[in-house]
């Protein structure tokens, strides 16, 4: 287990050159099985194109945000609220007025898939649980504390694979995103 502060994230531009992307946890190897980031949108356009991966973001700060999808399908997102999609799908993103925030999941469909749910934690703490190739607890707000470390608003706390633990709130209720990573069982 391991705290990730905020602070520490890896900035990335976007695929697509449209933004840029702070890189909170990803798989190390190649091809990069999955990936959990924080991306700011600042303006109208285009997400990019993660095709052969499944795609989930969740609104945490900042105006509306509306998928508008090639197929005229369109979705307007609930913030804290996951949302999940194929990562080939062709898809704009519109604001309501203001730049906004969100949390990405994004794992290769061939080999991982992932679990993502927002979580409220009160005094009496709430268990949690890994996937079986790792998970993760984004702290959305508050103060998240796990074994005797604690994460504030916008650090994350890295699950080894398996890991089970109490989650406790410190000094006041917790909202956070908890991302279960598992592998795709190989055909036998």
């Amino acid at each position: 287990m391991d705290v990730l502060r905020a602070a520490s994230y890896q900035r990335v531009a976007w695929k697509n050159g449209g933004g840029v992307t702070d890189i909170v946890e990803a798989f190390r190897g190649e091809p990069s099985a999955w990936r959990i980031s924080i991306a700011r949108i600042d303006r109208d356009g285009p997400f990019s194109d993660f095709s052969g991966y499944d795609r989930t973001i969740v609104p945490l700060s900042g105006g509306a945000i509306t998928l508008v999808f090639a197929a005229g399908e369109e979705r307007r997102l609930t913030p804290l609220a996951p949302f999940s999609f194929p990562g080939e799908a062709a898809v704009d993103a519109r604001l309501a007025g203001e730049p906004a925030s969100d949390l990405n999941v994004i794992t290769l469909r061939a080999t991982h898939r992932h679990e993502v749910a927002v979580i409220g934690i009160g005094e009496n703490g709430v268990p949690i649980e890994a996937g079986d190739a790792c998970g993760l607890l984004y702290v959305v707000e508050g103060i998240a504390g796990i074994a005797g470390e604690t994460a504030g608003a916008g650090d994350a706390i890295r699950l080894d694979a398996d890991m089970r633990a109490i989650v406790e709130a410190r000094g006041g209720p917790v909202t956070a995103i908890l991302v279960r990573i598992c592998a795709v069982p190989k055909p036998r």
